[in-house]
Formats: structure tokens, C-alpha cells, sequence
């Protein structure tokens, strides 16, 4: 038995709406889509590129549910930008600055106070470079 490597049953589910009824049901559309979701969260982009290739006529609710996924994905981007230099660990936010030629690192219950703290040292950092 062949393994099918076609496997996009984690496809957003928005986006396999848009793929659905715009788009055809393309298969190849949906694994790409999958694809680029797994590594990375790229799966947008890859799904707008092929709405406008394949020139997909949308209506009024096809273009809101578009509009949701663009807000879901930059509130992500969102997210990632804040949890820089924090891991999440045994439900504890650990946080890493390098300051000069020194790395410090500290473990918190709050994500708040990692981020705090973290800004914090990122600003020494920044005095210390322009001093």
C-alpha cells in the first residue's frame, strides 16, 4: 500500500472554507496551504496568492472571513513578536537577554513580569552599546 503524504485534515478551518467554495476544492491548494501552516504559519499567504492566480471570485461573506483570517494572522505575528526571547516551560515563562557580553536568564510565573523584565534588560543593553 502506497503512503499518501496528502494529508491537510489540519487545515484551518477558514481556510478550507475559502479553498472550498472559491477555489474548487483544489486539492493542491489545500496541501500547499497545510503545508506552509506546519512550518511556519505561512498558509495566508500561500491561499492569497492563489485566490489571485487563479482569479477566485468572492462574495461579501467569502471577502469577511478573508478579512477575519488576515486579523487572526497578524494578531499572531502579534503574539510572536511579544514572546521573543521567552520560552514557556512547566507552565513558567523563561526569559533570556545577552547584555553586553553577559546572558542573563530568569524564570517567571507571570508572562507579564518575563516581558517586563525582559524589556527592562533590553534597554540596559541598549545604554550600555550607546555610552
Amino acid at each position: 500500500m502506497k503512503n499518501n503524504n496528502n494529508n491537510y485534515n489540519d487545515l484551518f478551518g477558514d481556510y478550507e472554507l475559502l479553498i472550498d467554495e472559491c477555489l474548487g476544492g483544489d486539492p493542491e491548494v489545500k496541501l500547499s496551504v497545510a503545508q506552509a501552516d506546519r512550518y511556519g504559519r505561512r498558509g495566508l499567504k500561500v491561499l492569497m496568492n492563489a485566490l489571485k492566480n487563479k482569479k477566485a471570485s468572492m462574495s461579501p461573506f467569502h471577502t469577511k472571513v478573508l478579512a477575519q483570517c488576515k486579523e487572526d494572522q497578524a494578531q499572531y505575528e502579534a503574539l510572536q513578536k511579544d514572546l521573543r526571547s521567552i520560552e514557556e516551560r512547566d507552565l513558567k515563562y523563561r526569559a533570556r537577554v545577552t547584555v553586553g557580553h553577559n546572558r542573563f536568564r530568569r524564570t517567571f510565573d507571570d508572562l507579564r513580569d518575563a516581558q517586563v523584565w525582559r524589556d527592562k534588560m533590553q534597554c540596559l543593553a541598549a545604554e550600555l552599546e550607546f555610552n
